[in-house]
């Protein structure tokens, strides 16, 4: 089986913030969350596990996390050099947004009982981050189907086709399609500048981890994969001027 997916995504510079994060234990807003230690991250540096257990959270504010005392365990506070033990930690949390933030909620395109795909819109995060906790596909399938899971994920600034699994069989089947780039995916992106009729990207890339604010921002490194994305040039467009329209198969 393979499968075809179209999402469409405008190209904006990402931005770090470099506010320090506030203590959320104790206070009377703030949502505990359950994360999972693994029994192959045993022994890993706290501030590390988390960094790498919350997506776009960073090495830098996982470490002020936990020294603020919001990562704790059945052991109390782990500051951010105590090592983590298999098992399940909580993490408390201000929220960073509110549901009256959302714009669009996902809507259904295809449904069965396996898969569930849906159109993700602009502005919504798939999975809880630094910066999104209400405003997220996951949050939103926890009210309207349980248990369902994204197989793969979109930017937040991505509007696009995103594949669900409703049971495990079905989510590991998935997974291994997109392993094995057997899922053709076609972007639709507004870039800025007079492209060229049609070219290639070929730009050895890597996870950031502790090389910046977000550790799963991807960054140029000579010695990483390859990652190649064909283009091709739809339209010059007038309007915003020196723009132009591109379909992208990565």
């Amino acid at each position: 089986m393979a499968m075809t997916m179209t999402s469409a995504m405008a190209i904006q510079p990402e931005q770090d913030s470099n506010l320090g994060v506030e203590a959320a234990f104790g206070s009377p807003d703030a949502v505990c969350i359950e994360l999972r230690v693994h029994p192959w991250q045993k022994g890993m540096r706290a501030d590390l596990w988390l960094a790498t257990a919350i997506a776009r959270l960073g090495r830098r504010r996982a470490k002020e996390i936990c020294s603020n005392g919001d990562l704790r365990g059945h052991r109390g506070v782990l500051k951010p050099g105590a090592r983590v033990l298999p098992g399940l930690l909580e993490l408390w949390r201000l929220p960073p947004d509110s549901l009256a933030q959302v714009r669009r909620w996902p809507n259904v395109l295809f449904e069965d009982s396996d898969l569930l795909a849906l159109n993700k819109p602009w502005g919504l995060a798939v999975h809880a981050s630094a910066s999104y906790m209400k405003r997220t596909v996951t949050a939103w399938l926890r009210q309207h189907y349980p248990g369902a899971e994204p197989c793969h994920r979109l930017d937040v600034e991505t509007t696009g086709v995103l594949l669900c699994a409703k049971n495990n069989q079905a989510q590991a089947r998935l997974k291994q399609l997109f392993a094995q780039g057997r899922v053709s995916k076609t972007y639709r992106a507004i870039v800025q500048g007079h492209t060229d009729e049609q070219g290639q990207v070929n730009q050895p890339l890597a996870l950031a981890a502790d090389r910046g604010l977000v550790g799963i921002r991807m960054i140029p490194q000579n010695d990483a994969p390859a990652a190649q994305t064909r283009w091709h040039t739809i339209a010059h467009l007038r309007d915003p001027a020196d723009w132009s329209e591109v379909e992208l198969h990565p």
